[in-house]
């Protein structure tokens, strides 16, 4: 049951962000991990900004820090995996579904409202 409410969500999401790109929007995926909890962020992009840090090994990551503006005028900043700052737009709304792992999130869907 669980993997069929995966699929019927990954299907609904699908379908509302293809219409969102169908009416002026962008549209980004990676993989799809239905193993991970996945989170949701939204809001306006406000700063984006690569930098590196260290895993629990000593071995260095790329990271991309993303900093969105609510509704309500609160922040919020997501450190993401990889230099993926070509997939945000600066001032644009923008929703992420991503996972959480332990030193960097991972995004599986980035829409662009424009």
């Amino acid at each position: 049951m669980r993997g069929f409410r995966a699929v019927l969500v990954v299907g609904l999401v699908a379908s509302v962000t293809w219409g969102l790109v169908g009416c002026g929007g962008a549209f980004f995926s990676s993989d799809f991990h239905p193993k991970h909890t996945i989170f949701t962020i939204e809001g306006f992009v406000t700063v984006i900004q690569f930098t590196t840090i260290f895993d629990g090994r000593g071995v260095v990551i790329n990271v991309t820090l993303v900093t969105f503006e609510d509704d309500f005028g609160g922040f919020s900043t997501i450190t993401f995996c990889g230099t993926i700052g070509n997939q945000f737009l600066l001032d644009e709304f923008t929703i992420v579904d991503f996972t959480q792992g332990v030193n960097c999130a991972t995004p599986l869907n980035i829409t662009i409202v424009a």
